[in-house]
């Protein structure tokens, strides 16, 4: 009784805590900047059915867009934009005939979806967040702990889903190995520098751990194949085989 009325708590103080942030996203998103050239991908997506960047209000070539698009590089936060905008419109078509940017009132259905999806994410790390610590901790650790990460975590949707399939790959690895590698293997889709993190913490983890060789490159394989694909993908297109069109920056 004790740990569901602490874990009531908790949810209830985070909805409070959320409440003035759920609103100024619902108000803001998409954000100038990085935030609003993933939705101009994820527009690209939804209107072409390919991974381009299409600026509403600018005339570009095919080329220009799918280049643009490449540019920006970890696909899955566009494709989730895409799929809400898609799911949104089953019916009717979007309609941007008004519109001089993607930051349109037509778009404000699959804003609000989009908001609404993301604070199921945050919930999902701070109820895994908060079990992982009961089991080593007190309750009051735990409780004291897991509110906290309210504060932490980021405000980029994007990043947001980079510390969700991180949690995600973490709390499953220890459970259900194929599935937490799954989680981690996404990871470089949503923020690439995660391309070069995993096989380096991999390989301190074989130093360390003293694992099966054989094991460790299936599971490094395993790591590596959805980027290795978005990679081969990039390739095809626009004949640059990398993660990203940043990826010296990276």
């Amino acid at each position: 009784y004790r740990r569901t009325h602490q874990l009531e708590n908790i949810l209830f103080q985070w909805i409070l805590l959320s409440f003035p942030q759920f609103q100024n996203d619902t108000s803001n998103i998409p954000r100038e900047g990085d935030e609003i050239q993933y939705w101009q991908i994820g527009y690209g997506i939804y209107n072409s059915g390919e991974y381009r960047r299409i600026p509403i209000s600018y005339t570009y070539t095919d080329q220009e867009e799918t280049e643009l698009g490449y540019r920006r590089g970890e696909p899955i936060y566009p494709l989730l934009i895409a799929s809400i905008i898609k799911i949104n419109n089953l019916i009717d078509e979007v309609s941007i005939e008004n519109c001089s940017s993607v930051d349109c009132s037509v778009f404000d259905e699959a804003v609000a979806s989009l908001v609404f999806l993301a604070y199921l994410f945050k919930s999902v790390i701070i109820l895994i967040v908060y079990v992982t610590l009961k089991s080593r901790y007190s309750y009051a650790v735990s409780g004291a702990l897991t509110l906290t990460l309210l504060l932490m975590l980021p405000v980029e949707y994007k990043d947001l889903i980079t510390v969700l399939l991180l949690t995600l790959g973490i709390y499953f690895y220890y459970k259900k190995k194929l599935w937490g590698l799954l989680f981690l293997s996404l990871l470089p889709l949503s923020n690439a520098v995660f391309l070069y993190i995993l096989p380096v913490v991999l390989v301190i983890y074989f130093l360390f751990k003293k694992n099966n060789f054989k094991k460790s490159i299936i599971t490094l394989f395993i790591l590596l194949i959805p980027s290795m694909i978005w990679m081969g993908r990039n390739y095809s297109t626009v004949n640059q085989f990398s993660i990203t069109g940043r990826a010296s920056e990276v």
